[in-house]
Order: C-alpha cells, then sequence, then structure tokens
C-alpha cells in the first residue's frame, strides 16, 4: 500500500463523494517537441520528435494499487485519538480512534487549541481514507476538461447562471486556483501547462486494500 498526499480541501472532497480523480506534475518534465504514446506492445511513453528517441517516465501510482490518504492532523485528547483538519474545514472535529478505526462519540474539541501536523508525517496507522487507483493516463493541464474539473472536486452552483458557458468557465477559474495554491510554489504555476499523470480513484474499505 502506498501512500498519497491531498491537501484539506481536497480530502474533505473526498469525503464528501466529490473528488475521484488528481493530477500530478511529471518530474522531470519532459522537454523538446514530445507528445504521448500508448503503446500496448512496448508501453505507454514520450516521443521526442525532435531527436527521434523515446523518453520513458514510469508514474508513481499504477492501475490496481492500493493508497492510503495521508492528511493534516493533531493529537487528540487521548494518544489514540487523532483529529483531522478537513473535520474542521467541513465544520465538524470529532476524534478517530486507531484503536478501533471508528469515530468515538467525544466532548467538542476547540480547534484553535490542536497542534496542526504535516500531513507528510501522518502515521499510516492514522489512515482513515483509502483508494484503489482504478485508470491512469497523461495530459497536459490546460487540457483538462469541464468533465474532469467536476471529478477532481468541483461543485457545480447553479445559482451562478443557466449558461453553461458560464459554469465551465467559473469551474476552470476554480480548478486553476487550486492549482496554483498547490504547485505555484513549487515551479510549476498553472501558466507553465506542465504535463502531468492522471489518477483516478474510487474509495475503498481498509480490508479491502490492507494487503495491497
Amino acid at each position: 500500500m502506498k501512500p498519497i498526499i491531498f491537501s484539506t480541501p481536497m480530502v474533505a472532497a473526498i469525503l464528501d463523494n466529490r473528488k475521484s480523480m488528481t493530477r500530478r506534475v511529471i518530474k522531470p518534465q519532459p522537454e523538446g517537441n514530445v507528445w504521448w504514446c500508448t503503446d500496448s506492445f512496448f508501453g505507454d511513453h514520450f516521443y521526442d520528435s525532435a531527436k527521434g528517441s523515446d523518453v520513458w517516465l514510469k508514474p508513481r501510482y499504477q492501475e490496481g494499487d492500493a493508497l492510503y490518504v495521508r492528511e493534516t492532523w493533531a493529537n487528540g485528547y487521548r494518544d489514540d485519538d487523532i483529529c483531522f483538519k478537513a473535520d474542521v474545514f467541513a465544520g465538524c472535529v470529532k476524534p478517530y480512534s486507531t484503536t478501533n478505526g471508528a469515530y468515538r462519540v467525544s466532548a467538542p474539541i476547540e480547534a484553535k487549541s490542536l497542534k496542526w501536523r504535516p500531513s507528510i508525517h501522518m502515521p499510516k496507522a492514522a489512515a482513515r481514507i483509502f483508494l484503489r487507483v482504478t485508470d491512469v493516463s497523461v495530459d497536459r493541464l490546460w487540457d483538462i476538461s469541464y468533465e474532469d474539473i467536476q471529478k477532481e472536486g468541483w461543485r457545480p452552483l447553479p445559482e451562478i447562471s443557466d449558461d453553461m458557458q458560464v459554469h465551465r468557465d467559473a469551474a476552470r477559474d476554480w480548478f486553476m486556483d487550486l492549482w496554483n495554491d498547490i504547485n505555484s510554489k513549487r515551479g510549476y504555476p498553472w501558466e507553465s501547462n506542465p504535463w502531468v499523470w492522471v489518477y483516478e480513484f474510487e474509495r475503498a474499505e481498509k480490508s479491502e486494500v490492507e494487503d495491497g
């Protein structure tokens, strides 16, 4: 089972069953005049037309991989209590027992009193969200479709307009801001239009993936 990190808003979207896709920057980025080739015999790869050569890059996750989500977390009142920032984001805070893997009713927690810890340091034993990768593909960031933006967690806002193009523009602006919040500081802003791995996934029970 492999770890995957999601930001707090995206964890909330997964819990709300709004997110089933994620884009991750391909590293290193293919350079030059390249395109993605889907080849059942040699395997999927990039082809550099200027050099007349293939560029082989392997995604971190493969179809069928089992994943556990790392998210921003904090210790609760007891050693076996874990609190997640996504619950605060969604307007509720409740301790999560790593002992029996179930929520436990407890006294309200003052979110400001918690010491939030980075998702990268969340122990596997504390994971509460498990995923199964259902598809892996390659795309340029700007080529994302409205349908894929919905899979990325966009929640359509019917009160905006009856004009579908207004919804498409609002969704693209939302995803652009989301992308920049996470990736601009890493050197891959929206304006750079990087190549990305596109991972589709589905929720799974821990018992279904713990041996994966």
